[in-house]
């Protein structure tokens, strides 16, 4: 899925000079992605969210495929304001209708 297409689908309103990129891993087999938010008048990043296919099954949850998400974002200025409600938007208009989903770093989902 591209940056523009992401962004209309949770219906995120970018700011001018913000723009969405999706990476996939190296492996390319999709299941590893990252969603990149630019900041293209600072010249970095302000968010970042990584999501995993995980192939664990968990029998209390529906038959859908698990995902892990790992989330990072700026804290500052015009970034903090526009990355505030970004993870939400992402989680619950894209990521949850086809995806169980745990939320943590690597650590925290062993």
């Amino acid at each position: 899925m591209k940056g523009k297409d992401l962004a209309s689908k949770i219906e995120f309103d970018l700011c001018d000079g913000y723009e969405f990129k999706a990476v996939h891993s190296p492996a390319d087999d999709g299941s590893e992605h990252s969603i990149v938010l630019l900041n293209h008048n600072t010249k970095h990043v302000s968010y970042f969210l990584n999501v995993k296919e995980i192939k664990w099954h968990i029998k209390e949850l529906p038959l859908k495929p698990l995902c892990r998400i790992e989330i990072w974002r700026a804290r500052t200025g015009e970034d903090n304001q526009i990355s505030r409600n970004l993870a939400e938007a992402i989680v619950f208009k894209h990521l949850a209708h086809n995806n169980n989903i745990v939320i943590g770093n690597s650590k925290q989902a062993r």
